[in-house]
């Protein structure tokens, strides 16, 4: 009866994980001290990953979350790169080479740095200092989720790979920190896509390298899917002239009542190939000078279904390429057509409330 935990603990003494973390079973003997200098960490790191508040009162058998680095002695990070960013701008950020983050995330001349695209950023990680334990933490206070983002924090989206270690240290905060704002009992069960509120700290510092008067450029959704529409936002300083092309046609901007805030609305057609394609936007001051605005915008397929008709009659008529290319030229006159000033108010709707018998996008052939 004593044997089988004691064969359950080798067995699981072995990391679990590769992506920065890896699990410790307590051993007969063994103190938190003592397994934090192990692994590089100092006792608070440990107990703070671990939601551990007293420092004196761990248990054989018990399974702790511990941080690793690699035995170069890095650590791996992640940046999704927004509008307007360049290699050279997020490498000044994150304190690295551009030349290395290049070869790293396998940005070349044609596989070039686009909009969305997640890049892993190896730093170096400082070695910890360790010191004896003298007291245990306090116990903590469990802040409730606010309903609306406090003006001391802000959200992060989860990228597929992280863990809330990194997250943590990414932000200069505790894990403890964000396990109370969120409500997280488990500090290993976060997801990709889940939102964590990261409390106390300012927004992580943009790599932009947008000319003035341009404050900011967002892409939205940052990875656009045929046959649905995306929209590019720009906010200035002061106003100006915008214009630019995206999928090979013209873009038109529409300002806010202020002139400060200019919006692109752009639809993705069918049938538009998977692929990166650039975005050019041209910023007119008045002044006499001109900037322009390069991105890479990726284009993903839409996953659109097909269904086979089969026609008893008027077959030639449906098919006849005169009819067809008359449709076509009628709906490029009505779409080609641009006003600044917006026509409606609130939101769109559905153009009658029926029954859907055929989703959009679905491809047709007779």
């Amino acid at each position: 009866m004593l044997m089988l935990p004691a064969l359950l603990v080798a067995q699981d003494t072995s990391p679990v994980d590769n992506a920065g973390v890896t699990i410790h079973v307590v051993q007969r003997g063994e103190t938190l001290f003592r397994i934090a200098t192990q692994y590089g960490l100092t006792t608070e790191q440990l107990a703070l990953l671990n939601g551990i508040t007293d420092w004196n009162n761990i248990l054989v058998g018990q399974t702790l979350l511990v941080p690793v680095a690699s035995p170069d002695g890095t650590q791996t990070q992640t940046h999704v790169v927004q509008p307007g960013e360049s290699l050279q701008s997020i490498a000044r950020v994150y304190g690295v080479d551009a030349l290395a983050l290049a070869e790293a995330n396998n940005v070349t001349a044609e596989n070039p740095l686009y909009v969305g695209q997640t890049l892993t950023i190896m730093t170096l990680v400082a070695p910890a200092t360790n010191v004896p334990p003298t007291e245990a933490l306090p116990e903590p206070t469990l802040v409730p989720v606010a309903a609306e983002l406090p003006a001391d924090g802000f959200l992060h989206t989860v990228i597929a790979g992280e863990t809330l270690f990194r997250i943590a240290t990414q932000y200069g905060v505790t894990v403890a920190d964000i396990a109370q704002a969120n409500r997280i009992g488990d500090p290993t069960l976060i997801y990709a896509g889940q939102q964590l509120l990261i409390p106390g700290v300012e927004p992580p510092q943009i790599a932009s390298d947008l000319p003035a008067p341009v404050q900011s450029l967002t892409v939205d959704p940052l990875i656009l899917v045929e046959g649905q529409t995306g929209r590019f936002r720009m906010t200035t300083s002061a106003p100006v002239t915008v214009s630019g092309t995206f999928l090979n046609k013209p873009l038109h901007a529409a300002p806010d009542p202020s002139g400060l805030t200019y919006t692109m609305l752009v639809g993705v057609p069918i049938f538009t190939e998977p692929g990166i394609y650039p975005l050019v936007l041209n910023v007119d001051g008045g002044n006499g000078i001109q900037n322009t605005i390069d991105a890479n915008i990726q284009v993903v397929g839409g996953g659109y279904g097909s269904e086979y008709i089969n026609l008893l009659s008027d077959r030639d008529v449906l098919l006849d390429t005169n009819l067809e290319n008359a449709e076509l030229a009628l709906i490029e006159t009505v779409m080609s057509s641009f006003a600044p000033a917006r026509a409606f108010e609130g939101p769109m709707g559905l153009p009658a409330a029926a029954a859907m018998t055929s989703p959009f996008g679905t491809r047709r052939s007779y």
